[in-house]
């Protein structure tokens, strides 16, 4: 199975990618919205788990 996922928001920085899947990970605020963010850092390790436990992999590309 493949899932896709899409987003039309502002590209992640290229330095970013690399440990996005980390726990604890976040990128810092936006600058439209100028407040830093209140989440974890969880989510997005979290579904690496998910996808290793299934024998799968997780990828992200930004542009």
């Amino acid at each position: 199975m493949t899932l896709v996922v899409s987003d039309e928001g502002t590209p992640m920085p290229a330095a970013a990618l690399p440990t996005l899947f980390g726990p604890l990970t976040r990128i810092a605020s936006s600058p439209r919205r100028g407040q830093p963010s209140s989440n974890v850092g969880l989510g997005l390790y979290i579904c690496r788990c998910i996808a290793t436990a299934q024998d799968g992999t997780i990828h992200v590309e930004s542009a």
